[in-house]
């Protein structure tokens, strides 16, 4: 056969079996996923008016329960994946310190945060030759909503003050790592790593405190929020 109908076979053939993949049925499955959140509340600060105060971290990570449910897409033909996938975390919190220099006074602050988040997650299957066994990496995209209030008391002294909750909502982005094993045709179980960062985190400066010398004008405290995440999850496939 000549080299130039052995070269138009060949395209022929790659054009036929991409717009096979591309115009594959996917296949769609559910999602509930279960796991554990180890955060951390980096780049802590106070935000105050006061020149003569700085910031001490006391405790700057903390771990929740999370529970996410979502639908996926696999594309057959195609070791490519796509999920939306909704989560929502157990309260968590920071703790710091401002420390005034001239008065030689300490106000600690503990900030509770609650967390939801709505990710879309693009996985990539890869093959090891098991029928069992697959395991995947991917990133996701997406936003995070947290709800984060405080409580304030000054050490050595009888006062203490409140921060009412304050809503932020932020771009979200995911790195992730698995497998997933086969139970039947239509059942998975995965497991695996993901890590998440939720961009910054803070208290409105809606301070109310039990008297006028706690609250400082324009305070907030605030924390960049990332996770390492652990989790299981089942999928299955429908119809």
């Amino acid at each position: 056969m000549p080299a130039n109908k052995v070269k138009k076979l060949i395209l022929a053939c790659g054009v036929i079996c991409t717009s096979s993949a591309l115009t594959a049925a996917p296949q769609y499955y559910g999602i509930l996923e279960l796991g554990s959140a180890q955060s951390k509340f980096g780049n802590l600060e106070t935000a105050i008016s006061e020149t003569n105060a700085t910031t001490e971290v006391v405790d700057d990570s903390d771990s929740a329960a999370y529970f996410s449910i979502g639908i996926g897409l696999d594309w057959v033909n195609q070791p490519l994946r796509s999920e939306l996938v909704y989560s929502t975390f157990g309260d968590q919190s920071f703790i710091n310190d401002a420390k005034f220099i001239t008065y030689s006074g300490t106000e600690r602050t503990t900030a509770k945060v609650k967390q939801e988040s709505l990710m879309l997650n693009l996985l990539y299957d890869i093959n090891i030759d098991s029928d069992k066994l697959k395991p995947f990496v991917g990133a996701g995209i997406g936003a995070s909503k947290t709800k984060t209030s405080a409580t304030q008391i000054q050490i050595g002294v009888n006062r203490s003050a409140a921060f009412s909750e304050a809503s932020d909502t932020n771009f979200m982005w995911s790195l992730i790592v698995g497998a997933n094993y086969n139970m039947t045709e239509k059942a998975q179980l995965g497991f695996g790593y993901r890590y998440t960062d939720a961009g910054n985190v803070s208290t409105e400066a809606n301070c109310i405190g039990s008297d006028g010398d706690i609250c400082d004008p324009g305070e907030k405290h605030s924390a960049d929020l990332t996770s390492h995440l652990l989790f299981v999850n089942l999928s299955y496939y429908f119809e």
